[in-house]
């Protein structure tokens, strides 16, 4: 489990405040000026290049095994970790209630960067080394 934690919760953490930072840029300086979605879309490329590159760093630091289960299990729980994280935000720091936090996905920007947030998952597997 702690070869699972540790990675999953650096690759989370690393991502996660990046994150914070072009989001807040979105939304103070970006979404007034062109609106949420060309926003989201303009912070996406950014944040998943961001993603990429501390997955492949995080992958190497913490040595995690080049086979599907852990790799799944590490971008899993990352994703978890995150969606708890943005969740909390919502409710705790911006006052939505849980329903309203639902219901923003039904929207193009905030279902583009959930599709964002299902590649980070993605990435520990999608960069495993292919065997010839």
């Amino acid at each position: 489990m702690r070869s699972i934690l540790l990675p999953a919760t650096a690759y989370f953490l690393a991502v996660f405040v990046v994150g914070m930072v072009l989001g807040t840029l979105r939304v103070l300086v970006l979404e007034p000026s062109i609106g949420r979605l060309s926003a989201t879309l303009l912070e996406l490329p950014v944040i998943l290049s961001v993603s990429w590159w501390v997955c492949r760093a995080v992958m190497a630091r913490f040595a995690v095994a080049a086979e599907p289960s852990p790799r799944l299990a590490v971008g899993g729980l990352a994703f978890l970790l995150v969606m708890g994280a943005e969740f909390s935000l919502g409710v705790f720091g911006f006052g939505l209630t849980p329903k309203q936090y639902l219901q923003a996905f039904g929207a193009p920007g905030p279902l583009l960067g959930l599709a964002g947030q299902l590649a980070f998952a993605a990435f520990p597997w999608v960069q495993l080394p292919r065997r010839r």
